[in-house]
């Protein structure tokens, strides 16, 4: 039996009214985050490239990928620079717009199942 990746919706009123106390610059800053997160896995995933390579090459512990990857890390322009550079592509790219791009699973549908808060 095949198993199904797809990431379940979910939504709760606890939930909701958590998210209804953070502020929209807030939200979208996480989303933001979350969606560079993503966008960097991606590109790694791309170039064959896994957390301890690019933790080697960036002169960082694995850790701190992992963390990076996490989405939840305000990354500096420093860092992002370095990344770029480490997965030989313009740092342009790191900010792809298309959301479709992403395989932001979980996170994905709890970005899209959570009402934004006004």
């Amino acid at each position: 039996m095949k198993k199904s990746n797809k990431a379940r919706k979910y939504s709760s009123e606890l939930l909701n009214n958590l998210i209804a106390e953070i502020s929209p610059l807030e939200f979208q800053q996480t989303k933001e985050k979350m969606i560079l997160a993503s966008r960097i896995g991606q590109l790694m995933a791309q170039k064959g490239i896994k957390k301890v390579e690019l933790a080697k090459k960036l002169n960082k512990r694995p850790s701190e990928i992992t963390k990076w990857l996490s989405g939840t890390q305000n990354i500096t322009l420093d860092i992002l620079t370095m990344i770029s550079f480490a997965l030989g592509v313009e740092i342009s790219s790191l900010f792809v717009k298309e959301e479709k791009q992403y395989n932001l699973g979980a996170t994905s549908s709890f970005l899209t199942s959570v009402k934004e808060p006004k």
